[in-house]
């Protein structure tokens, strides 16, 4: 999750206009917790070596850390994070965001992390399959960092980003040095990813990032590869310097639902 804007191919265009979608509430209880998409029973991968499909009833903090913070390391972004915003519920965990104070801030959000708990290194891949929200300053994220945030060196590997436009999700890695960034990736255009279920995955040898969306490679970089330990985020932040504040055409509350994620080492 990075501010910068990556540098890459364009992977697809829309020839019209995009038309607002449907905001996407929190699923009350008792509903399908599955809004749409191609069903989740496929077989995981050969070497998967942890799998959380969130069946119970709250998150597992074996594996998961919940945030709990006001943080604007991450672009300048205005939410609190929340643990009552991360809700487990018809097989699914979701991330809501209100226009509520908390914190000293405007908004709420929740975010999720297994810094510590589940860590993996290259060759892996990480494969989460999720439902995006929208609007003007919603930026939802699935990521991957290497160690821990302090280090001089730090890579970072977005699996998916989307800064309010449901018809473009960001594909990138960064790396951050003292003295200058790298980046590479892509973007995929021109379909309403907030519509329904998609399954995003990254692929990382010890020579090339894969990024796919429903099985498909949408491209690939060759710099940036993780040398360490790395661990998975996912979280919507609210506004900051990329994405720019809400404003009167942004609907609250917000879902990110995540049906599963699945990492494997080859």
């Amino acid at each position: 999750m990075a501010t910068a804007i990556a540098a890459g191919a364009l992977v697809g265009c829309s020839s019209n206009g995009p038309t607002r979608p449907t905001p996407i509430p929190p699923p009350p209880a008792g509903s399908p917790g599955d809004p749409g998409g191609p069903p989740s029973g496929n077989p995981p991968p050969v070497g998967t070596v942890w799998i959380d499909e969130f069946d119970g009833d709250a998150i597992d903090t074996t594996s998961w850390n919940v945030e709990d913070s006001t943080t604007t390391r991450y672009g300048g972004t205005e939410q609190a994070w929340r643990p009552a915003n991360v809700v487990v519920r018809d097989g699914q965990v979701h991330l809501i965001s209100r226009r509520e104070s908390a914190g000293g801030r405007q908004y709420t959000s929740g975010a999720i992390n297994t810094r510590g708990k589940r860590t993996f290194r290259v060759p892996f891949r990480v494969e989460v399959r999720a439902r995006i929200p929208f609007g003007r300053g919603i930026w939802p994220a699935i990521w991957i960092r290497e160690g821990q945030t302090n280090t001089a060196v730090i890579q970072e590997i977005d699996i998916m980003e989307s800064i309010g436009d449901p018809f473009t999700v960001w594909m990138t890695n960064h790396t951050w040095m003292p003295q200058h960034q790298q980046h590479a990736g892509c973007t995929k255009t021109g379909e309403d990813m907030s519509a329904a279920m998609h399954t995003y995955a990254v692929e990382v040898t010890e020579d090339r990032i894969r990024w796919f969306i429903d099985g498909i490679e949408l491209c690939s970089s060759t710099v940036g590869i993780p040398t360490d330990t790395n661990h998975l985020l996912i979280n919507t932040s609210i506004g900051g310097s990329w994405p720019g504040p809400p404003d009167g055409s942004t609907p609250f509350p917000q879902t990110f639902s995540i049906d599963y994620v699945r990492i494997s080492m080859p």
